[in-house]
């Protein structure tokens, strides 16, 4: 029997992605734990670059002197620091969202990123979009307005309800505290969105332009690893005040329990299983896997949590961002294949001009 690795992990990359969001939401949220989200990111960053060397030592056997594969490693990807700096912030956002945010409209709105991505890519890279791309992308606009004009219902309701009844769920009370929390955690986590589509058109800007002849995925996981250790470590005494003082007296993983560590474990391996993903399948693998991940995350987030709105209104506006993702990668692979057969049909015409010649 031929077993496919690509569907496997991307099998794997479909459950990790929902309890990470399963797993975010109940530590920031519920039990409102105190660590640092900087020291789960510079862990994280950490275990990473631990990965990659082991890659190297094991994977990549060739690489005998492994000082001087890291001193040419990170002598050519001074650029990279851009990215690496804009997803450690991109990062702490996503935990800041968390808190403020159901689940089930985390996951969603976050593949508003796709449109952030495009705009960048439009003007950065001079991307060309056809009308089934601008048609999806109108799609996804109109299926997070809807999510999250539901979610913002259904946190009005919460409000009110608690207002009325302060002392039969006064603990609700105290964790949603007012409306302003919500549009905290909208904001932040569509400024996430906003930072992650342009720290990956930056990457994609320098992968077209810099020499990749001699360098695979795993050295470049180690050179954004790298920068983002150090980004993440200087985030680390800028999180809070006196910092510094804290880290003394409660030490640099203080408040840390179970939860924050399977938090750093799926971190860890996250970027890792959407590589191995890329690899052994395509994109469009990868794009259904995160949308499984979103009918998961939505099941779990009613099942376990209860603060998912699931009308009719949610699931609608969940339809119509699925099926945009799908239509817009799908017109991007027709759109890639279609130039690939002009190539084609113009160099076989340039032959058998030259042949009649």
């Amino acid at each position: 029997i031929k077993i496919n690795i690509g569907i496997i992990v991307a099998f794997i990359l479909c459950i990790q992605h929902s309890l990470f969001a399963i797993a975010i939401r109940y530590s920031r949220h519920f039990k409102n734990e105190q660590y640092s989200i900087a020291t789960i990111i510079a862990t994280t960053e950490l275990c990473k670059i631990i990965i990659s060397f082991l890659a190297f030592i094991i994977i990549l056997p060739k690489f005998t002197k492994l000082k001087e594969r890291v001193i040419y490693l990170l002598a050519d990807s001074f650029w990279f620091c851009v990215p690496a700096g804009l997803w450690i912030i991109q990062q702490e956002l996503g935990y800041i969202s968390a808190k403020y945010l159901d689940s089930a409209t985390q996951v969603v709105t976050s593949q508003f990123k796709l449109i952030c991505g495009t705009i960048f890519s439009y003007f950065i890279l001079n991307l060309r979009l056809n009308w089934h791309q601008v048609s999806a992308i109108i799609m996804l606009i109109l299926g997070v307005i809807i999510v999250q004009s539901s979610s913002f219902q259904h946190q009005q309701a919460l409000i009110r309800s608690t207002s009325e009844h302060p002392f039969s769920t006064l603990k609700t009370a105290e964790q949603i505290k007012n409306e302003d929390s919500y549009i905290i955690g909208l904001c932040a986590l569509l400024t996430s969105n906003l930072i992650s589509g342009f720290a990956g058109v930056f990457v994609e800007g320098l992968m077209k332009t810099a020499d990749n002849q001699n360098v695979t995925i795993w050295d470049r996981n180690f050179q954004l690893s790298f920068y983002g250790f150090f980004f993440s470590v200087g985030a680390i005494f800028l999180e809070e005040q006196n910092s510094v003082d804290l880290i003394k007296s409660k030490g640099l993983f203080h408040d840390f329990s179970g939860i924050a560590l399977f938090l750093i474990i799926c971190s860890t391996t996250g970027g890792f299983l959407i590589t191995v993903v890329l690899m052994y399948a395509d994109n469009i693998v990868k794009n259904f896997s995160m949308a499984a991940s979103i009918v998961l995350t939505l099941f779990l987030s009613y099942l376990f949590f209860d603060d998912v709105a699931l009308d009719l209104q949610f699931c609608i506006g969940t339809v119509i961002v699925l099926l945009s993702v799908f239509n817009y990668n799908y017109s991007k692979k027709l759109n890639i294949t279609t130039c690939n057969n002009n190539s084609n049909n113009s160099s076989n015409n340039m032959n058998r001009n030259s042949n009649s010649n």
